[in-house]
Parts: structure tokens; sequence; C-alpha cells
């Protein structure tokens, strides 16, 4: 047994039904390194709440927390990728010593899963709020991201356009970023995403359109990113991934939400715009 784990638990005098989860962690740490709350309590053929009571009995704030520190503890055994190798060619080197037991659509949706899960856990129904009102009372919208992120920001922009108008995505056409963000002043709002390794240019860019006065709406991985200094509302989206690239689905999973709550502010005000849309779309079939 890791010596944390050993030692976090016999600090503890757990109940005869929470022993039955501690057994379990300690038999099968790698599993419960991916598995939900609800998978856990539903394996041991217990409730969802004796999982969390579990949890908050050891000292953490839910199994998020929990679900963190079982994969920090775990990292350099098999399956496990080290986070903190950012570097893509380090981290393919990381990923050939892991083990290969698991299958590739089993690595991947554990992955997955995780991090949808505890993106879930991070996020909330304020927060959402918090960005929606921003980009509502902002007068133009601006989404600063490059690279990978791009596809993220990509969707953004389709769905925040036909939701709200004045939504601005920078493209690198015969600009550079900075002559973009130069239009960013007073009553408006910029979304920056970045994850690792945080890109030195959106960095700057927000930088630069808080400087000048803007909301920001930062999309990133923890509280510690490098973005999240320049943040008004802040959502978090796990990226980690069992290859050597970071996984996008958690923090598409964000761009989904927040599209999702502006519509719903908006209360269908956008059906006019829809509508003029679909007059020319359906006509060329490209949807």
């Amino acid at each position: 047994m890791n010596e944390q784990l050993n030692k976090l638990l016999t600090e503890h005098a757990l109940s005869p039904k929470l022993k039955i989860v501690a057994d379990y962690v300690v038999d099968h740490l790698q599993t419960c390194c991916f598995l939900s709350s609800l998978e856990l309590a539903e394996t041991l053929g217990i409730s969802y709440s004796t999982v969390i009571r579990f949890t908050q009995q050891l000292g953490f704030s839910g199994y998020p927390e929990f679900q963190r520190f079982l994969r920090d503890i775990y990292i350099g055994s098999k399956g496990i990728i080290n986070e903190s190798i950012v570097i893509p060619v380090e981290r393919l080197d990381e990923v050939n010593k892991c083990s290969k037991e698991m299958s590739t659509m089993d690595s991947v949706a554990r992955y997955v899963l995780s991090n949808i899960q505890m993106t879930l856990a991070d996020c909330s129904e304020k927060l959402l709020e918090q960005a929606g009102r921003l980009l509502l009372e902002s007068d133009s919208k601006f989404i600063l991201s490059s690279r990978a992120c791009d596809s993220i920001a990509d969707f953004l922009n389709i769905i925040l356009r036909q939701t709200i108008p004045h939504v601005h995505h920078f493209v690198d056409r015969g600009q550079n970023i900075f002559d973009f963000v130069s239009d960013i002043g007073e009553g408006d709002c910029a979304i920056a995403i970045s994850f690792p390794r945080y890109s030195r240019l959106t960095l700057l860019a927000t930088e630069m359109a808080k400087k000048q006065g803007a909301k920001i709406v930062v999309i990133t991985d923890k509280p510690t990113s490098v973005l999240a200094p320049y943040a008004d509302v802040l959502l978090l989206a796990r990226c980690e991934s069992s290859s050597f690239h970071n996984s996008y689905v958690a923090p598409m999973l964000v761009a989904e939400l927040l599209c999702v709550y502006l519509a719903r502010m908006t209360n269908g005000s956008n059906r006019d715009v829809l509508k003029r849309i679909d007059e020319y779309t359906s006509q060329t079939g490209l949807f």
C-alpha cells in the first residue's frame, strides 16, 4: 500500500461501512483513479452518500479532491502519466513507459470521464451565470485562443454569434493578435482560452485586453494557470490525457455549458437571427 494512503487511512477511525470503501480503494487503487463516485458506490453496493461521507471524513472537500489525491500518489506507477510533464515529446516517452495493459478505448475513456467528472465538480450555475452576464452586458465580445484551443474557440464563435450580437474571433489572416485586441476597450468582454503549455501569445493578448479595461472570462485548467490572475470569471476544465497531447473533451463541455446557459438567459431572443441564417444555409447545404 502507498505510504501516504496508508497514513491517511490509519489516522482516521472509520465505521465498518466506510472501511468497505477504504479496503476497495487500497486493493483497486488504479481503478479508483478513474471511477466516478457513483460508479464506486454501485460497484460496492452502497449508497452514493456513503462514498462522499468517506472522502469527507478523510478531510477532503469531496470526491473529486480525493480522486485527485489518488491520482497524484499513483503517478509513476502503471497506466498514469505524470501531468507535470507538458512537453509533447517528453510526454510521448512517458506514454511508452506506461503499462499497455488497458486497451486504447478503455484508457482514453477513463481519462475523459474522469476529466468530465472533475470539471463538473469545479463548474457551477453561479459561475455560468456570472460569465453569461458579462457577455450579455458587454458591447463587443472577443475570443482569444491559439493552436489546439482554436477548436474550442471556433465552436464558441459559431454558437455565440447565433445567440448574441458583436462576437469576434481572432483569425490570423494579415493581422496579428495585437492588432485584433487593439479594438477592445471598456464595456467589452474577452474570452481567453489556454491550456498547458499555456500560449504566451494568448497570455499577452489577455493582458492587453485587461489593461484596456475589458472584462475577461478565462477557460483554463486550474486556478494556478498563468491566465487565472486576469479572470473576472474563471471557468476550469481538466485536460489530462493518456497520450502526448491534451484532451479537450472537458474544455469543450465547459464551452457548451456556457453556450446553453447563455441561450437560456436570452430566452429565444435570437429567433430572428437563426431564421435569417437558415434561409441561406438551407439553400447551400453548408450546415
